[in-house]
């Protein structure tokens, strides 16, 4: 967008272009706060369903006044051609009515509806991937609506984060080719798998908008490791030494089990999308039970994770801490990690299969739950089963 802005400025002032923008992001707010950092005012549109089915970005399409395409991915001479041109005669076009099936209907309350439209939009995207099990489309945007309705801490569900992931992969598998679907579970996926850094370049934005005295746009939702990280090249199945200095927690098992789930642990296991063997990024999440009326007790000590993966992974680090959010003590907390393969567990052992296997891990928490803030150190071991390659 930068570059096609810089070449296309001096046609702007003249009247002789319009721009508009198309997106296909989850969060179109990141997108505001990159018009801002670049200084680019020309209008953009949300299309995070892919109404428009876009295989590959940036794509650009010349659209005259009658609404002709005059050209898509055009070049230089191609522009000149088409500015040159005489105005084309507007044609009378009638006002859009209203949705002419379900899918259109739940589209639109997908963009533009209450909550209570979201979740009849869920309602009939599920029910068109449990009859068109092939319909990529339908997965794409029933992945889309759950991570949307995750995004909503009032409407969130449990597993709906890993139930976005679930539907972008079925969607891939009906389509490999389609660059919008792999992409967005890249952008929560191993490093390994990432073209590029999807969202680096935030800090540096928000650092420039605050020197030039602007406000920058504020992000509805926060970034995950996962959308900052570099991308990681080199030999498939080299794993990195855990960090120095870790100390497992509890290792003799000696501290009280959280038998009654007052945090409730949630796992979403993110793949690579070129080589379901090689690694995967694993988000964790523990969300403190409303019915116990749980909450964090930070004021007690750090609350942390241990990650103990299955013979033949690797994981950059064992030892996590449950960092507080900006938000109050019953807040969702977070972890996310990567773990790869080695090289003989990717190749099956010689026989052609990687066989399945389970990563084991704990938290420890200071939690205070009950009408009488009853306040306790407690442990929750966790298993995840992490997919086979076939």
């Amino acid at each position: 967008m930068p570059v096609w802005h810089q070449n296309t400025r001096a046609l702007e002032e003249q009247g002789k272009v319009k721009t508009i923008g198309i997106i296909q992001e989850q969060h179109p707010d990141r997108c505001r706060l990159f018009m801002q950092w670049k200084q680019m005012d020309f209008p953009i549109l949300v299309d995070s369903l892919n109404l428009l089915d876009v295989g590959v970005v940036p794509l650009t399409v010349l659209i005259d006044e009658a609404g002709v395409v005059k050209a898509i991915g055009p070049d230089e001479k191609a522009l000149a051609e088409f500015v040159a041109a005489s105005p084309a005669v507007v044609p009378l076009v009638p006002p859009p009515g209203a949705a002419q099936n379900k899918f259109d209907l739940a589209n639109r309350m997908m963009l533009f509806g209450t909550d209570d439209g979201l979740n009849q939009a869920i309602e009939v995207y599920e029910q068109q991937c449990r009859d068109v099990p092939d319909d990529g489309r339908a997965h794409f945007r029933l992945g889309v609506a759950y991570r949307q309705r995750f995004d909503n801490a009032k409407l969130r569900q449990p597993g709906d984060f890993a139930q976005s992931i679930d539907q972008w992969e079925k969607a891939l598998a009906v389509n490999p080719n389609q660059y919008i679907w792999r992409r967005r579970i890249q952008q929560y996926g191993p490093r390994l798998d990432k073209p590029y850094p999807f969202y680096d370049w935030v800090s540096q934005a928000q650092q420039e908008i605050n020197a030039r005295g602007e406000e920058p746009v504020q992000l509805a939702v926060e970034l995950s490791g996962a959308e900052v990280a570099q991308p990681q090249r080199g030999k498939d199945g080299d794993g990195q030494a855990p960090a120095p200095g870790e100390t497992k927690p509890d290792p003799k098992g000696q501290i009280n089990r959280d038998e009654t789930h007052l945090f409730a642990i949630e796992s979403v296991v993110v793949p690579d999308t070129n080589n379901a063997r090689r690694a995967v990024r694993i988000h964790i999440l523990l969300t403190p039970s409303t019915e116990a009326q749980a909450k964090w007790n930070d004021e007690a000590g750090p609350s942390v994770v241990w990650i103990d993966p299955p013979p033949g992974w690797t994981v950059e680090q064992h030892l996590f801490s449950l960092v507080p959010p900006m938000s109050a003590g019953r807040a969702t907390r977070s972890i996310e990690f990567e773990a790869r393969r080695s090289e003989s567990m990717e190749k099956g052992e010689g026989n052609g299969r990687a066989a399945s296997a389970t990563l084991h891990g704990y938290a420890l928490y200071n939690v205070c739950h009950g009408a009488d803030g009853i306040c306790t150190y407690l442990r929750q071991d966790f298993e995840i089963p992490l997919q086979s390659g076939e």
